[in-house]
């Protein structure tokens, strides 16, 4: 769960271009000419695995520091598809989310939350266990459609891990106010040109009335 070191993929120099690179959506902290992000772009249906890499490249070239600091764990993305992170805040609750999932196997991210403290390593596991589920199996997942797909394999990785499933739904602002979805988000920026991905919010654990109440759940 936690991420690799951007390094992993190492960056290779590129030569440069005649046209002057600009500010070029969605990269507003990269520049790029209109030529290179048509190529991106083109590339992001061609090959999904070969757009990551390039652009990983493309990014370090210009700011190795901003990758290793805000896309350090895509080459687990590479490897595995996905990466899965935690959003856990000190002495706060437990909170962990995948990245990748709707990049690899157009089903929803999903962040998983629990009001217990310092169980993220749990729900870690248990994610991972349904990323690799829907690597095996395809994002169809028995001709489910996408998002019962996902609900599935988070269901069977949190069985496995021993942790009771109390809600699972899309993800709602409030959701993402407490628990912002900060790196998945600057990953489908760079990386698929999107703005908005479709993420589930599920919450776990125990519903005793001692523990700190969500002023989201239902």
């Amino acid at each position: 769960m936690v991420p690799s070191p951007a390094g992993a993929l190492q960056a290779r120099p590129r030569s440069s271009r005649r046209a002057a690179r600009v500010p070029f959506e969605p990269f507003d902290d990269f520049s790029a000419t209109p030529d290179e992000h048509e190529e991106l772009a083109a590339l992001l249906w061609q090959d999904k695995r070969r757009n990551l890499l390039r652009r990983f490249t493309y990014f370090s070239d210009q700011d190795p520091e901003r990758v290793v600091a805000r896309m350090g764990f895509v080459p687990l993305v590479v490897q595995h598809g996905f990466a899965t992170l935690s959003l856990s805040r000190s002495r706060g609750p437990s909170a962990v989310c995948t990245v990748g999932w709707f990049y690899s196997f157009g089903v929803p991210d999903v962040i998983l939350i629990d009001t217990r403290w310092r169980v993220e390593l749990d729900l870690g596991h248990a994610l991972e266990r349904a990323g690799k589920q829907l690597a095996q199996r395809g994002y169809r997942f028995r001709g489910l459609p996408p998002e019962r797909a996902a609900s599935k394999a988070v269901r069977r990785g949190l069985q496995w891990a021993a942790q009771p499933l109390r809600s699972l739904r899309p993800a709602r602002d409030e959701d993402l106010e407490l628990h912002p979805y900060g790196f998945g988000s600057y990953f489908y920026r760079h990386y698929m040109d999107r703005l908005d991905v479709p993420l589930l919010v599920g919450h776990t654990g125990s519903t005793s009335l001692e523990l700190p109440p969500f002023a989201h759940l239902p």
